[in-house]
């Protein structure tokens, strides 16, 4: 598994696998198609998934039902979508940041040095775990980028509930959780 992305509007799960794209609904589990997908984003109806095999961003405005191929800026690490417009994206290339407005379709480089796993629960604040294992912090998309704290090491995966509260999943399988925005981190949960 690679990634998760949840419609709480239609209580529908989205689960981005090797082997493809499943839904799990309060009905019924739905294969979506085949892609490898190493990340996968939901908002509403609409679902982002980066297709690593093909290096392709797959986009759906009709909750995964059909589905448009467009061209990201590069190999993508993470994607992000605006909370209150999901048009408005964020992306992390291998060193580089990346937003669009019009839901993938064209990029503007917005940060360069600066990469890693992205999370934006509000949008009065953006979050990013970088390569290294430290904490930045932004009040929007386009920064600026601050640091905010350091993870024990890289993480995998980020989540963000809401500003305060974060968790992070780390390579070894370690999950830790931030209760002030990424200042300090403590483990949660160990392999």
């Amino acid at each position: 598994m690679h990634g998760l992305g949840f419609d709480g509007k239609r209580d529908i799960l989205y689960i981005a696998t090797h082997t493809g794209m499943f839904e799990l609904r309060p009905d019924a589990e739905k294969a979506l198609g085949k892609a490898d997908f190493h990340v996968l984003r939901a908002q509403g109806k609409s679902v982002y998934g980066y297709d690593s095999r093909s290096e392709r961003l797959l986009v759906s405005t009709d909750a995964g039902r059909s589905w448009t191929t467009l061209v990201p800026p590069e190999a993508l690490i993470d994607l992000a979508i605006d909370p209150k417009n999901p048009r408005h994206l964020l992306a992390s290339g291998g060193a580089v940041l990346y937003e669009s407005l019009d839901g993938g379709r064209s990029w503007n480089a917005i940060a360069s040095g600066i990469a890693g796993h992205l999370a934006w629960p509000t949008s009065g604040r953006v979050f990013l775990a970088d390569l290294a294992g430290s904490f930045l912090t932004a009040p929007r998309a386009s920064g600026p980028w601050r640091a905010r704290g350091a993870l024990v090491s890289p993480a995998a995966a980020l989540l963000a509930v809401d500003e305060q509260t974060l968790f992070a999943a780390l390579h070894d399988g370690t999950i830790v959780r931030s209760g002030n925005g990424g200042a300090t981190w403590k483990v949660r949960a160990t392999p």
